[in-house]
């Protein structure tokens, strides 16, 4: 290594030869092509070889040997080890004891600094959390207004024309800093959904006014909202359209198809207007095999969806007129 860092460290410099070189060439440069390429050349190999040079005096450095060091290290070392071995604790459990025995010290010979600093501490981090807290709590007032209205839109395009919905925050008193009970995971909102499905009647909380079906939608039209601002890989539905039929069913199926432009759907459903708008139809039926049941799921050719969605409009007996439909819900 020294001898490689010589090479290139001798009375005239290797590395500054080549700079040199390349600052001639590069006064020239102008004249021909061929001179400003090799005065490039020269610059980049500069730059490799500086940095070669660096590198070898580094790797020089941490090569050198110092007796004093080591004796110092190796001292430390068994100090170390017999306090592991007096304690029998491992080095990181030695320090969070050693932080716990001279805060119990603390307390006994300097009781009052002490509380005073852990006091001041808190307060501390209590202003620090509560500004981030706001922060947080003004950035999602500001977005609740567009996610409010583009609800609304999306209600609408699923046969609930009179829905009113609102983002309510619900703040609790974050002025005491020593009250742990209001500093939550998800920060100092508390946020309530309000709805309202009828003409004249106030919002109220969701989860308390919703009928299945209302439900259903509303879920259908948070997916389909947040899809679009935020889209991921795969939705799953497992009967998201339980409680409704006719033309909602239908408004409903084309909101998933809207929701399967920008990702892969996949929906359990008993509608045939759903199923029927599906890129690909999956049966899934149970058999009695050996005394155990057994799930069995079947891809279905044209001809086969025109079959299951009849049965799933008629029921036990598939009529000419069960067919019929099928066939016209596929075509649409």
């Amino acid at each position: 290594l020294n001898e490689a860092k010589r090479c290139l460290d001798g009375e005239i410099s290797a590395i500054d030869s080549l700079y040199d070189a390349s600052k001639y060439m590069e006064k020239i440069a102008s004249y021909d092509n061929e001179y400003n390429d090799m005065s490039t050349k020269l610059l980049d190999s500069y730059y490799i070889i500086d940095e070669v040079n660096t590198n070898l005096a580094y790797h020089i450095r941490n090569l050198d040997y110092d007796e004093e060091e080591l004796d110092m290290l190796v001292s430390r070392l068994n100090e170390i080890n017999k306090a592991k071995d007096k304690y029998k604790k491992s080095v990181n459990e030695l320090i969070q004891y050693l932080k716990k025995i001279t805060l119990d010290i603390n307390m006994v010979i300097d009781y009052d600094n002490v509380l005073n600093e852990s006091k001041n501490k808190v307060l501390e981090s209590h202003k620090k959390l509560v500004n981030a807290a706001l922060g947080l709590s003004q950035y999602r007032r500001k977005i609740a207004k567009d996610i409010t209205n583009g609800i609304i839109k999306e209600c609408k395009d699923l046969d609930l024309e009179n829905t009113q919905f609102e983002i309510e925050f619900i703040n609790p008193d974050y002025t005491d800093p020593f009250n742990k009970s209001i500093y939550l995971a998800s920060g100092i909102d508390d946020v309530d959904f309000k709805v309202s499905f009828n003409k004249g009647e106030p919002p109220h909380s969701l989860s308390k006014v919703a009928s299945g079906g209302e439900m259903s939608r509303m879920m259908l039209s948070f997916k389909s909202y947040f899809s679009k601002v935020n889209p991921i890989g795969l939705m799953v539905f497992d009967e998201i359209d339980t409680g409704v039929s006719g033309s909602t069913a239908k408004k409903i199926a084309i909101k998933m198809s809207e929701i399967a432009s920008r990702s892969q759907v996949l929906c359990i459903t008993h509608l045939p207007q759903v199923a029927a708008i599906g890129n690909h139809h999956k049966h899934i039926f149970k058999v009695l095999e050996d005394g155990r049941t057994k799930t069995h799921v079947k891809e279905l050719n044209k001809e086969e969806r025109v079959e299951e969605i009849a049965m799933m409009l008629s029921g036990d007996k598939m009529s000419l007129y069960a067919l019929e439909h099928a066939r016209n819900l596929l075509n649409e």
